[in-house]
């Protein structure tokens, strides 16, 4: 994902949708609510400084109060014994695993994908180094008794040449001759399957890790820039009110 930054996005968009959008429109339901407070205190007092500081109060709030009712409470709370209240992202639990597993089935850890890596990732040494030894054994097999005759008349050193580019071809070709198996790869990998049923296993904090680097990083830039913002939006106010 690190190097394909458009499936990163799409996963974050397809698992936190809705927190996204959430996000997106809480200001109008918490700045109604602040809003109200702020017309009463500018009705008793005509103060120009009401504006900007309950615009302020106002940007810097609703994106932080938003984030918290996001993954905050992370269990099931009872609020005055009768609303049941719970992180938007915590109680989407189950809906989330089955949109991750599908995203990471069909975009992350496709069986093409995973085949590349075995032939050229980092780790790809292990992969030659087996294909070489089992080419090495078949080609001693097929020769049989004649294998002496026929390491004398062609040299050790060409023999061995010829051992190592029979194994260089096999994995030449071995993304071609697996393409037919792809489908039956992905089904018996089962890797949709495996994601969702370790993210369901998660414990709240590990859950919610899933969504909040997303957030955590540039979280106190989303509120800062709200604030300011809504102090702005404040001041305007002011000159449209005075004006």
């Amino acid at each position: 994902m690190a190097s394909d930054r458009g499936v990163l996005n799409r996963l974050i968009r397809d698992v936190g949708g809705r927190e996204l959008r959430f996000i997106a429109h809480s200001g109008l339901y918490f700045g109604l609510i602040i809003g109200m407070l702020q017309a009463g205190v500018w009705a008793l007092t005509h103060e120009p400084l009401v504006m900007p500081i309950f615009g302020a109060i106002v940007g810097l709030s609703t994106d932080w109060i938003a984030l918290k009712m996001i993954f905050f409470p992370r269990e099931e709370r009872r609020i005055l014994g009768l609303f049941r209240w719970q992180g938007l992202f915590q109680k989407r639990r189950a809906e989330v695993a089955t949109d991750y597993g599908r995203v990471v089935a069909d975009e992350v850890l496709t069986v093409p994908k995973i085949m590349q890596a075995l032939l050229t990732g980092p780790r790809s040494d292990r992969l030659i180094a087996l294909v070489q030894r089992h080419v090495s054994d078949v080609v001693d097999r097929q020769l049989g008794p004649a294998r002496p005759l026929v390491r004398l008349s062609v040299g050790s050193e060409r023999y061995r040449r010829l051992k190592a580019d029979i194994a260089e071809r096999a994995l030449a070709v071995a993304p071609r001759t697996m393409e037919p198996a792809m489908a039956y790869a992905k089904e018996a990998l089962g890797i949709q399957a495996t994601v969702v049923s370790a993210m369901r296993a998660l414990t709240p904090l590990e859950f919610e890790s899933v969504l909040r680097p997303a957030f955590r990083q540039d979280e106190w830039k989303l509120i800062l820039v709200g604030g300011i913002l809504g102090a702005i939006v404040g001041e305007l106010q002011v000159l449209l009110l005075l004006g």
